[in-house]
């Protein structure tokens, strides 16, 4: 059917952009011909021509159109005579919905006399002498015209039928079933194929150590129609913890090395056409949430697989207290493999070369990997302290974490430096004790550092000050006031001296001796000192002067009383971890940083991730017939929501983080990672990584088109498509991966290529 409508659209845009022209010379045949009638001296009693009709309206719309939406019932089968010989007769057709032969031969005997009786209007209408439009030409546009009538009337009968049957589907299912219907049912349906381990599993992973509460959550979700984002569904193969060490890099000379469990994930998305008829230029993104729980932190590192067993960073956080993170992942599509191979096939070899090696970076570049760090056993690694020593030392933790981040405190500072063998009671003391000699040491520090900027701040902004004389007075008698003219005398003999500039009798008593001893450094100086013991109470008012002989100058006046110095903050000396470097026993009395040897290498019984998309492309090549498989690559979104709660009383806060933010963040866990892994060299034992590969099942028309105008079912493409990538994510056949009672269907409808037929003997048995 398709065929037929590509066949007869193209023969109609044909037919449709030829015959105008044809028309306009049919309507200007009689004015061509009649100023040569009416001067023709041979002829004079010739009739002038008659104008030709309009093939449009007159005559070339009479012929009959066989084709018709008739809907004829099969007849019903007549029962077999009892003792008839059935050598004897041949057996009857079987009944069907088509047209009977009569009745197909009677429908086109009726177009072609419809067209000899066209046909003959036709040679009457236009002349037979050799002109600007002849018969022949004439006749030939009137088959087109009523060619196009029938590829017209078949294209409306086609959409009258798949009307019907669009409508009989809906009746059937109760609703319009749209994408997102058909993911929930491709969820239950892969339940019902796939063995229990190996079937698609929700991505939500708890950060947990084993026997002990979850600190958070991670999982990938997708936007939910009329409701709440919900968990993607991955086919996940488990690897235990005791796989082979990989590492990643903190900087161009540190490399960390990392233990624990690892995920292979693949995640299959499909795509329909909008109902437009417009295809999604964007797939709909997913979210990496991240939540941890109160008193809770954990480390989450994004980024790549690279090659061998390294994974290559490019964001990092620190994930505590109430956090939620929304990480936007957007999906980029590259060609299919078939896609990819139809379009080198017209380059030279050298461009197909590179076009290859390009795409194989393509393909490497495009494993997402998500590594997630518990921080307690890991600071308990690095302290020298017994497994689930920091469970319930919440304060501690925090203390700890403030050190790495904020101020990046040497692990060496804070770790037990005993014997091995003490009890882990007091291993946990002599850390608790080693903080809060580090904490206690910081806090004198920042006094110091304020005090500083405050004397600093008063010596470059020098003010008077201000006095309550009337208060003062009160409480402390006459000695405030005469304290306080005292201090302001200065200051009066400046403004008298500026007054009388020149001479005078203000400048002649501004110039005595009382004045000059009185110089502003003075002044400011015992004002300062006043400012300073304003808390303290005054000492006792000194014994009164004799008085000075007559005419001489007025005594200078006292200077302000100064409060005693303070005495020098003295700190405790720090323990013996913070005096020196002390060495942990277990390591021979001195440190070694690990050097990590071909890490670029894959290790014996290690995976390597970044060659699985290339085995897959590869599969998909040979056995995605329809081409429909496009491999999918991962990008970090630019702008990240955090939801914070920065103490317990307060209220969560939203905010944005834009790569700036991003940085810091970054940065804020790679010193904290510095501070675990002692510089790389102590690897990280309480890890776990998810790598991700994605596909996406693109479908040329929408979900209801595909069903009744391609007669395609997409669960049986699907099906097929989700055995493929299962194959090679599983590393196992798909004949081990089907249920048994699933088998025989998906063998012959969705995936004969990759489950052979059962045999009778293996058609009894089941999966138990």
């Amino acid at each position: 059917v398709n065929d037929a409508l590509d066949f007869l659209s193209g023969y109609s845009s044909f037919c449709r952009d030829r015959l105008p022209r044809l028309f306009e010379f049919a309507q200007s045949i009689a004015a061509f011909e009649a100023p040569a009638a009416a001067g023709s001296t041979t002829d004079s009693t010739r009739p002038p021509p008659k104008r030709a009709p309009d093939p449009r309206t007159d005559m070339f719309n009479k012929a009959f159109v066989p084709v018709l939406p008739l809907f004829h019932p099969p007849p019903a089968e007549q029962p077999a005579l009892a003792g008839a010989d059935d050598d004897a007769a041949p057996s009857a057709p079987p009944p069907s919905a088509a047209l009977g032969p009569d009745m197909i031969n009677a429908l086109l005997a009726e177009e072609s006399r419809t067209i000899l009786t066209g046909a003959g209007e036709v040679r009457e209408a236009y002349p037979t002498e050799v002109g600007v439009l002849t018969r022949a030409e004439a006749e030939l546009c009137w088959l087109a015209t009523h060619a196009v009538q029938v590829a017209h009337h078949f294209a409306q009968s086609v959409d009258l039928i798949e009307s019907m049957l669009h409508s009989q589907l809906v009746a059937a299912v109760g609703r319009q079933v749209t994408s997102a219907d058909f993911t929930s049912y491709m969820t239950f349906h892969n339940a019902k194929i796939y063995k229990p381990e190996y079937a698609p599993q929700p991505f939500c992973f708890a950060v947990r150590q084993p026997d002990r509460s979850p600190e958070g959550i991670i999982a990938l979700e997708k936007r939910v129609e009329d409701g709440p984002d919900q968990p993607i569904y991955t086919i996940v193969r488990h690897m235990p913890a005791h796989c082979a060490p990989m590492s990643f890099a903190l900087d161009a000379a540190t490399r960390v090395l990392f233990h624990g469990e690892r995920y292979l994930h693949a995640y299959i998305d499909h795509q329909f056409v909008d109902l437009e008829g417009e295809r999604r230029v964007k797939a709909e993104p997913l979210t990496l949430a991240v939540r941890a729980r109160q008193f809770s932190a954990f480390m989450v590192l994004l980024g790549r697989m690279g090659s061998g067993s390294t994974f290559e960073v490019s964001h990092g956080l620190i994930v505590r207290n109430k956090d939620e993170l929304q990480i936007p992942l957007l999906l980029e599509q590259m060609p299919s493999a078939k896609e990819f191979a139809d379009a080198i096939a017209s380059l030279s070899p050298e461009q197909q070369r590179f076009a290859k090696a390009y795409r194989s970076m393509q393909l490497e570049g495009s494993v997402f990997g998500v590594l997630v760090v518990q921080l307690k056993p890991q600071l308990e690694k690095v302290l020298r302290l017994p497994p689930d020593s920091l469970t319930k030392e919440i304060a501690l933790t925090e203390k700890l974490i403030e050190c790495f981040v904020q101020y990046q405190i040497p692990s060496d500072l804070l770790a037990f430096d005993g014997p091995a063998e003490a009890p882990a009671a007091e291993k946990l003391a002599a850390v608790k004790a080693h903080v809060q000699a580090i904490m206690d040491t910081l806090e004198e520090a920042k006094k110091e550092e304020v005090e500083a900027e405050r004397q600093k701040f008063a010596y470059s902004h020098p003010q008077p000050v201000a006095y309550n004389l009337t208060a003062a007075s009160e409480e402390y008698g006459d000695d405030a006031m005469n304290l306080a003219r005292s201090c302001d005398e200065p200051r009066r003999c400046r403004a008298m001296c500026m007054k009388g500039a020149g001479g005078g009798k203000g400048g002649m008593g501004c110039g005595g001796k009382g004045c000059r001893a009185s110089a502003p450094g003075a002044c400011f100086g015992s004002c300062a000192s006043v400012a300073s013991a304003s808390a303290a109470p005054p000492p006792p008012p000194p014994a009164a002067p004799p008085p000075p002989p007559a005419g001489a100058a007025p005594p200078p006046p006292p200077p302000c009383p100064s409060p005693p110095s303070r005495p020098a903050p003295t700190t405790a000396p720090p323990p013996n971890s913070l005096a020196g470097e002390t060495h942990s026993p277990e390591d021979g009395g001195r440190l070694e940083k690990t050097v990590v040897a071909n890490s670029g290498a894959p290790t014996s019984g290690t995976v390597d991730f970044s060659r699985i998309p290339l085995e897959l492309d590869q599969k998909l090549g040979a056995l995605d017939t329809d081409s429909a498989m496009r491999p999918t690559k991962i990008n970090i979104g630019a702008v990240w929501r955090k939801k914070a709660q920065k103490a317990l009383l307060a209220k969560a806060t939203e905010s944005t983080l834009h790569k700036a933010e991003q940085t810091t963040e970054k940065q804020k866990a790679f010193d904290l990672l510095d501070a675990l892994s002692r510089a790389g060299s102590l690897p990280i034992d309480a890890a776990s990584l998810h790598v991700i590969i994605a596909a996406t099942h693109n479908f040329d028309k929408s979900l209801m088109d595909t069903l009744i105008v391609s007669n395609v079912n997409p669960i049986e493409k699907l099906e097929r498509s989700s055995l493929i990538v299962a194959e090679t994510i599983m590393a196992l056949p798909a004949t081990q991966l089907v249920k048994h009672e699933a088998y025989e269907a998906i063998s012959t409808y969705s995936a004969p290529a990759l489950l052979p037929p059962l045999s009778e003997a293996d058609k009894g048995k089941s999966d138990d």
